[in-house]
């Protein structure tokens, strides 16, 4: 029981870190704005709730891709899933947050989601599954 416990948070930990600090970084202009979902919502408390139902996701779905043999595949996998659904929320919160108070059309939206967020995407995939990886290996180290 220790043990999953234990590899739960190996990997439950980077993804809400980095998952934070993502959400974060992609789009600081939006810290101050009101949400048109919830009005008394701030930025952070959306933040912290997103990671935590990314993270939680996440975390179920990689115990199960990290099963597999082959490391590129697995990670290949991981990181364009997780690379999908922080854009997936990163369009939510600009619609939330500004698109839905202005008249912004759809290839707008993706547009301006993708030059805030491609690069925050991009580095902290790389380091969220680089974080898991030593994680678990020295996990795996103090088992054995």
């Amino acid at each position: 029981m220790k043990k999953r416990i234990h590899k739960f948070l190996n990997y439950f930990l980077p993804l809400f870190i980095c998952s934070f600090i993502q959400f974060y970084w992609s789009m600081p202009s939006l810290i101050d704005r009101m949400s048109s979902a919830c009005m008394t919502c701030s930025f952070f408390e959306d933040t912290l709730l997103m990671s935590l139902v990314i993270s939680l996701f996440c975390t179920v779905l990689f115990l199960l891709i990290f099963k597999l043999n082959n490391i590129y595949l697995k990670n290949c996998i991981a990181g364009l899933f997780l690379m999908a659904l922080w854009y997936y929320f990163d369009y939510t919160m600009f619609v939330e947050r500004e698109s839905s108070w202005s008249t912004y059309l759809f290839l707008e939206e993706i547009n301006i989601t993708t030059s805030l967020a491609f690069v925050p995407i991009v580095i902290m995939t790389f380091v969220c599954l680089l974080s898991i990886h030593f994680r678990n290996k020295k996990s795996i180290k103090k088992v054995e």
